[in-house]
């Protein structure tokens, strides 16, 4: 497949971004100040991500969909680009049941609608006290063999899917019939020039209209799902302004987000925080090595961390060998003290303070 042409246009060139780390504020539970974490990021390990997710997108067979949405939530203003609109999602489920009993309704009459996010999640097992895994399968939508293959492991699997994806009404529905979890996974622009998130992806430097319009022409090619998390996207992350305007798109439609941290720049997961966007971020990534022992080896980092931090995350693809791996390891986990859930079940459980605080990536 030609690679994505990126559209010549005339505007302010973007600030560098500065070149201090980042950092990532995350809320400890029962603490009432955020503790303040480095986001460490290995840049090698980043690049060979997007360059993993260029060759997936190169080799599938693609029918590029159309960039006309249906009908979408209305965004709000241009001019308020800089702030969250003020009804931002809080991020603790519990808000809207507390303010409607400041109102004088009885509290067990004030039942808060579901938000999208919790409406679609898939079922969590009880942790129980337990070390919590996600495991998130990202480029999905490619191969139905290997999307098949996916959806016949144990639930609950986070599926990030592609909207360029083959047959995306069938997959979501199998995937979600058999227990699983879903997100849209949305292209977005890497640091390399010559690769290619594949089309219709969110591009620095776009006008904030066209770069509405991506948006929402990519969330409108899927059903059924929790949120989003970032294909490639080392650019576009590490960008506010455009960042700015998917977190408006998420807000407006009350969907989670999970920074796949394929750079330590992104703003992400900040910025989610500061629209009330419900949030984590990735810890492991399972398959930059398709090596089956070194898969296995990056299965264990990830259950290592989730005993030591309560929760790991972990992002692979549905690769033969991620698949053979993830197929021994995961029956087993159970016995090892560790449960499986899905994205949606940790961002409930930092919502609630129930849970610990990430680790940094790794």
């Amino acid at each position: 497949m030609p690679a994505v042409k990126r559209p010549e246009i005339k505007t302010a060139r973007l600030e560098k971004p500065a070149a201090a780390v980042p950092t990532v504020v995350v809320p400890a539970p029962e603490i009432d100040e955020p503790v303040v974490r480095p986001v460490v990021v290995d840049a090698a390990e980043a690049q060979r991500r997007e360059r993993i997710e260029h060759e997936n997108v190169r080799q599938a067979n693609l029918t590029p969909p159309s960039l006309s949405p249906p009908a979408s939530p209305p965004m709000p203003s241009t001019t308020t680009d800089d702030a969250p609109a003020s009804n931002s999602i809080s991020a603790d489920p519990s808000a809207a049941n507390a303010s409607a009993g400041a109102t004088g309704a009885p509290r067990s009459l004030a039942i808060a609608p579901q938000r999208t996010w919790q409406r679609f999640a898939a079922l969590a097992p009880p942790a129980k006290g337990r070390a919590q895994v996600a495991i998130v399968l990202d480029d999905m939508g490619l191969s139905q063999f290997r999307s098949d293959r996916a959806i016949a492991l144990p639930r609950p699997i986070t599926l990030a899917i592609l909207p360029y994806g083959n047959h995306l009404d069938g997959l979501v529905a199998r995937a979600r019939t058999a227990g699983h979890e879903i997100l849209v996974h949305l292209p977005m622009e890497p640091q390399a020039a010559d690769a290619d998130p594949g089309p219709n992806a969110l591009l620095t430097g776009l006008p904030i209209p066209e770069l509405d319009r991506r948006i929402a022409a990519n969330l409108a090619r899927l059903d059924g799902y929790v949120g989003i998390n970032n294909h490639m996207g080392s650019r576009f992350t590490a960008s506010s302004r455009e960042m700015r305007r998917v977190m408006r798109a998420l807000q407006a439609r009350d969907l989670l987000f999970l920074d796949s941290l394929t750079t330590g720049k992104s703003t992400g997961h900040s910025l989610a925080r500061e629209f009330g966007i419900p949030t984590v971020v990735r810890d492991i990534f399972l398959d930059n090595d398709r090596n089956p022992a070194k898969i296995l080896k990056q299965l264990e980092r990830t259950a290592a961390r989730a005993r030591k931090n309560g929760y790991a995350i972990a992002i692979g693809h549905p690769y033969p060998e991620t698949l053979n791996a993830l197929e021994s390891w995961l029956p087993g986990l159970a016995k090892r003290g560790i449960v499986l859930v899905p994205i949606s079940a940790l961002v409930k459980q930092r919502a609630s303070g129930a849970s610990g605080a990430p680790g940094a990536p790794g």
